[in-house]
């Protein structure tokens, strides 16, 4: 039986063994990650959207194409500045994510 330090410290080595159990769970995590980007992103989108759509309502602008534009033109001007940055906070100062601490969180 084993015990709970091995465990824990197979869990915090940088680098897992290949066996087929972790590459399925390579896949599910890609597959889940990208279901929840779409999510994610459709409410970024939807955040600074709001408040601007009512300052068109209050000019009386009825097309509303610049607005979509101009928050699209915001979100990838901010993660093409700011998104690596961040992502390798959140991934390696924050908290070390490995394949198993990923597909937990």
């Amino acid at each position: 039986m084993r015990s709970q330090k091995s465990v824990v410290s197979a869990f915090n080595s940088d680098v897992l063994p290949e066996v087929p159990i972790l590459a399925a769970m390579k896949t599910i995590l890609i597959l889940s990650t990208i279901q929840l980007v779409i999510g994610h992103s459709s409410n970024d989108v939807a955040n600074p959207l709001g408040p601007l759509m009512i300052v068109f309502d209050i000019y009386e602008i009825k097309d509303y194409q610049p607005a979509f534009l101009l928050t699209t033109l915001g979100i990838c001007v901010g993660l093409v500045t700011l998104g690596e940055r961040v992502m390798q906070t959140i991934g390696k100062e924050v908290i070390h994510l490995d394949l198993p601490k990923a597909i937990c969180a």
